[in-house]
């Protein structure tokens, strides 16, 4: 009889008389056996005092997440937890503040633990670079890598959220719309700010450098939108929309125009992106572009879980889901 360290999942499979797939299923509770298949599999690791091997003793994904205090990022981490749950493996979930060296070390702890997957929201050129080298799968969410071929990516259709939210506008009369949230190396707001450019080009409307506002603060959101609107504002700076990047920015914009005596929407329409929960609490409402945080965890889990079962099964490495506009009091 031959020690535990040396019995295989080759060998039980041929005490067994069943493919070695059959039991990895059984081993991981993937179903697709019968229930006397799993009877006698279980007996024979019994018998043989078969222990799984470490890397597999844990069912994790890491999810590696830019801003945990951050709505929209928040609901993502829990939707993921939550579908991951179901599928029976846990979350461990990391913020990592887009700070190189920070999502660089959880990555490498993510290798380290040997989770069985890593999902890495909003990720950095620097760890997108690093990734393609990993033999673990991992799913990039919310940006989508220079080489979409080298790994799987999901993410909302930012280029037509931008169109449609500044068409809203268009259509709702305005005429000199106010790009708020311009960023560097932001490939989720350069597609939203793409769509914006193509839609004022499709209506004939100018396009005004002075609209274009670069916001590059990421964590103060609601404070710098809001003070830097107020500020324009003073300096008499003429526009009667603003399509926001993210509903933080479009709540700090709104605050400022009511403050300053602006009427919304009559005077100033605005309208934000991702559909937090905030949009629909505030006064007036706000009409936003929606990312439906649950549609993306179903489709980021299923895709990880095939991914586990048989990598050469996914055919579309990178898939793009709709997003819809929700119409409410500020456009």
């Amino acid at each position: 009889m031959r020690h535990k360290k040396d019995l295989s999942i080759r060998d039980i499979a041929a005490q067994a008389g069943v493919s070695t797939a059959t039991v990895s299923r059984v081993l991981n509770k993937k179903g697709g056996y019968s229930a006397a298949t799993e009877q006698m599999i279980m007996e024979i690791i019994q018998e043989r005092n078969y222990q799984l091997p470490e890397k597999n003793a844990e069912k994790v994904i890491g999810i590696l997440i830019q801003d945990i205090t951050n709505e929209w990022f928040a609901n993502v981490a829990a939707d993921l937890e939550e579908q991951l749950f179901v599928q029976g493996y846990s979350a461990c979930i990391y913020n990592t503040n887009e700070d190189v060296q920070k999502t660089s070390w959880y990555f490498d702890e993510c290798m380290r633990r040997r989770f069985s997957g890593i999902i890495i929201v909003s990720p950095t050129m620097e760890i997108a670079r690093k990734a393609r080298n990993a033999t673990t799968p991992i799913i990039f969410l919310d940006r989508t890598p220079e080489q979409k071929d080298e790994i799987i990516s999901i993410e909302y259709d930012h280029y037509l959220g931008g169109y449609m939210a500044t068409e809203h506008l268009i259509r709702r009369g305005c005429k000199s719309i106010m790009f708020l949230g311009m960023e560097q190396n932001n490939p989720a707001n350069s597609a939203r700010m793409r769509g914006y450019l193509d839609a004022l080009k499709d209506y004939q409307l100018p396009i005004l450098e002075e609209l274009m506002i670069q916001l590059n603060d990421n964590y103060n959101l609601y404070d710098t939108a809001y003070q830097l609107i107020y500020y324009l504002l003073k300096k008499k700076l003429a526009f009667d929309g603003i399509f926001a990047t993210n509903d933080l920015r479009a709540f700090g914009a709104l605050q400022a125009l009511q403050q300053n005596g602006v009427k919304v929407p009559e005077e100033i329409k605005v309208i934000g992106f991702d559909d937090i929960s905030l949009a629909r609490q505030c006064y007036p409402a706000l009409t936003t572009i929606r990312q439906n945080t649950g549609e993306l965890a179903r489709t980021t889990v299923q895709m990880m879980m095939q991914l586990l079962e048989d990598p050469k099964s996914i055919q579309e490495k990178h898939l793009v889901l709709p997003v819809s506009l929700v119409e409410r009091g500020t456009a």
